[in-house]
């Protein structure tokens, strides 16, 4: 993330990753030259600000954009789903030492909201100053239409640009042909996961006692995020640690004199099918897990591995490791773990807690997690009361949609990561959505922004815009997506006169898109060539 601090000349920018209310240490202020600032950007500068400052440009230039919001303190508290009510506290670092027992009632609802409403606050993104002209129709079609009208790398090219402040769509190729969105379609579900949810607000993993049937039972909440290895080396994304669950129920158990124990789990917070209809069968062993309420590391079997191999039952196998670090820590489990729904009664012996969603949603967008997107779109459909599936997360991210005004007939979900072929969004539509998450009406939404890969910087984004798309570097925030046949990119970017702008482009190899699913990719570069062009020119 990329901070103003203080009175700093437009250049002189403080430089970070990331946001979160993590933020320690004294400001650096960056002034050098551009390669100096690439590499503060990437050694993440830290500030302690109570006030966020967002600007796309630490490449030079003016700074672009601003917003406020207070560093609240982390408190759990009752979020009202499901009639929980959570006491004790959460003693500690969420990734290791959530040292509270919370006796909730409720059978295993897993959503927390710290205290407070969600942060209202100033915009999120300032309005365009009063002097930024607006480009003109004829000006980017003039710098926009070749690049969109050079198909050497696909056959199919659709594109948008929209006016942030005005909501008026200036540019569009084709803007309203439905096309497959891939991994941009997750800015839309964050935005239903964030207008449904507090942005504060975490999802548990629990132990609970049947003392009936003589077991505990470890129920999955929606937090796939759930690790194993300990401390996570992005300060900024610090999952819940399933040893600190195992060390609470250890602790628990043997404070009762039970040295040994039987096991459940109980994931049944997210039901079946644990697939996409739409997904091609390999998906599930490598690209992202079945979808399911309890995992571990993503179900991931070597968990430090991106395309590690995925567990075929994530819920069977995070149980079958937590028995097996339970009987390391001195508790035995007997007999065979097994599948139950624990009872509402049953009190909570541990319990640890996700990110929360603000943090989730940034980590889902910067490296473009499709587990995490998959587990949003299931948590988000609970709280809108849908089914807990594929089709209620689809139904779900829709209605969120239609608020915000985007027409029923220009989206067609059939998961919420973008793997599935069959999506469908028109560039104009992926472009207002974008719009209004970068306008000043929606500050619930400004996760996403600090979210979105920043050109030659973070994430997805880290290693792009080179050569003729350099002027983007540092000046464009986009999500990309990327499936065989497929390559897609939309954001925020501020053009040379300081009018900031909401973009979507959109290309096919209409063939391999639709008839080899398993076919090569399309050339990036003309996406981030687009999105370069409309940031280095004024565009009338």
């Amino acid at each position: 993330m990329l901070y103003r601090h203080g009175e700093h000349s437009p250049t002189a920018l403080v430089c970070r990753t990331r946001t979160g209310a993590r933020d320690k240490g004294p400001p650096g202020v960056i002034n050098a030259t551009s390669d100096a600032r690439r590499r503060a950007l990437r050694s993440t500068v830290r500030v302690t600000a109570a006030v966020l400052a967002v600007t796309l440009t630490c490449a030079g230039g003016a700074a672009v954009w601003h917003a406020a919001a207070a560093d609240p303190q982390v408190h759990l508290a009752d979020n009202g789903v499901g009639g929980s009510s959570n006491s004790g506290s959460n003693g500690g670092s969420n990734g290791g030492s959530n040292g509270g027992t919370n006796a909730d009632s409720n059978g295993g609802s897993s959503l927390a909201s710290e205290d407070g409403p969600a942060v209202a606050g100033p915009p999120v993104l300032a309005t365009a100053p009063v002097d930024a002209a607006v480009p003109t129709v004829a000006g980017l079609t003039a710098r926009l239409d070749p690049i969109v009208l050079d198909k050497s790398g696909a056959s199919v090219v659709a594109a948008a640009v929209t006016d942030v402040e005005t909501g008026k769509l200036l540019y569009g190729h084709d803007p309203d042909q439905l096309m497959p969105p891939a991994s941009t379609i997750k800015i839309a579900t964050a935005v239903a996961a964030l207008e449904r949810m507090p942005g504060t607000t975490r999802f548990a993993t629990t132990v609970r006692q049947d003392r009936a049937a003589g077991r505990i039972i470890l129920v999955g909440g929606g937090d796939v995020s759930l690790s194993s290895t300990g401390t996570s080396p992005d300060p900024d994304f610090q999952p819940a640690s399933l040893q600190s669950l195992v060390d609470q129920t250890a602790a628990a158990l043997k404070a009762s004199g039970d040295t040994s124990v039987a096991l459940a789990y109980d994931d049944s917070a997210f039901a079946a099918p644990v697939r996409a209809a739409t997904w091609a069968s390999s998906y599930t062993s490598g690209d992202v897990a079945p979808v399911n309420a309890l995992e571990v590391d993503e179900g991931r079997i070597q968990p430090k591995r991106e395309f590690s191999g995925r567990a075929s039952d994530p819920a069977q196998a995070a149980a079958e490791l937590f028995a097996g670090r339970l009987g390391a820590a001195g508790i035995s489990v007997t007999g065979p773990v097994t599948e139950a729904i624990a009872p509402a009664s049953a009190p909570v012996l541990a319990q640890v807690f996700s990110p929360t969603l603000n943090e989730l949603v940034e980590h889902t967008l910067t490296v473009s997690d499709d587990d995490l997107a998959e587990a949003l779109g299931h948590l988000t459909a609970r709280v809108a009361g849908q089914p807990v599936t594929f089709d209620g997360a689809d139904a779900s991210t829709m209605a969120e949609l239609q608020r915000l005004g985007i027409a029923p007939d220009a989206v067609r979900l059939f998961d919420s990561s973008g793997l599935s072929h069959a999506d469908r969004i028109s560039p104009a539509a992926l472009a207002a959505v974008l719009a209004q998450i970068g306008g000043p009406d929606h500050p619930e939404l400004r996760a996403i922004v600090s979210g979105l890969p920043i050109a030659g910087f973070t994430g997805t984004l880290g290693a792009r815009f080179t050569g003729a798309a350099s002027a983007g570097v540092g000046a464009v925030r986009a999500k990309t997506g990327t499936l065989n046949g497929v390559n897609t990119e939309a954001g925020l970017v501020e053009d040379a006169d300081g009018r900031l702008l909401a973009f979507a482009v959109m290309t096919t190899d209409a063939a391999s898109a639709e008839a080899r699913p398993d076919s090569g990719q399309l050339d990036h570069g003309q996406l981030d060539r687009f999105a370069a062009t409309l940031a280095g020119c004024g565009c009338r």
